[in-house]
């Protein structure tokens, strides 16, 4: 759930910034691959 939050954050920021479409979609990506080590990072220090 943390991560769609970020992901809307960083899709709405890069829009209203009046990006690119090509751009919107790497930084879209980029911040889903964020979100995604960053839960493992978070997992493996629990170690859940």
């Amino acid at each position: 759930m943390l991560i769609s939050l970020f992901d809307g954050f960083v899709i709405v920021s890069a829009i209203d910034l009046h990006a690119r479409t090509w751009l919107v979609l790497i930084v879209a990506v980029g911040g889903v691959l964020a979100g995604i080590q960053s839960m493992k990072r978070v997992k493996t220090r629990l170690g859940i």
